[in-house]
């Protein structure tokens, strides 16, 4: 019995590779700044770098950019539309943060720590960054681990809530 908070199933389109559509560069553009504007494509910007359209903000707690290139599908010397293909990439920005603020908050703590033990316990005489280094800084892995595999599974779930709503404005077809 599956429990409330347990995840959906990934829908088909989360393992395929790529969408074909019928439709030309210009027209998917205009097509998906469209439903960019009436919100039916979150996080959706414009291409750069060579990619055709962009999406950003994609996973929890760090940050992934679904890029999406296309190109031209050839049947016997017809143009035959267009063939989106997609990569993930995480950004960099939250984990620099994330780190730096790690990094920077433990030996504030040990000092905090201290002054607070000294204050209210007039007995207290101990090294406390001995026992607090520890405790506070043995854990930074698995939290770490925690949150890029939080952030990857969060990004591959709306990656293809995404992208089914591009094959679907697209009118196009799940491919590989």
């Amino acid at each position: 019995m599956a429990e409330p908070h347990d995840n959906p199933p990934a829908s088909a389109s989360s393992e395929a590779t790529e969408i074909v559509t019928p439709l030309g560069r210009e027209e998917i553009l205009k097509r998906l700044e469209l439903a960019a504007r009436r919100g039916r494509l979150p996080g959706y910007v414009p291409g750069r770098n060579g990619e055709l359209f962009g999406a950003e903000e994609l996973g929890h707690p760090f940050d992934y950019r679904l890029s999406v290139h296309a190109a031209s599908v050839h049947a016997a010397g017809v143009d035959g539309g267009t063939r989106l293909t997609w990569s993930m990439r995480m950004l960099p920005r939250m984990p620099a943060i994330f780190g730096a603020v790690l990094a920077l908050s433990v030996w504030p703590g040990v000092w905090l720590t201290d002054s607070m033990l000294r204050a209210y316990f007039s007995g207290y005489d101990y090294r406390t960054w001995m026992w607090y280094l520890p405790v506070t800084v043995l854990p930074i892995p698995w939290m770490w681990r925690g949150f890029v595999r939080r952030s990857r599974e969060s990004a591959a779930r709306l990656r293809a809530e995404l992208l089914d709503a591009v094959r679907m404005e697209l009118h196009g077809e799940k491919a590989g």
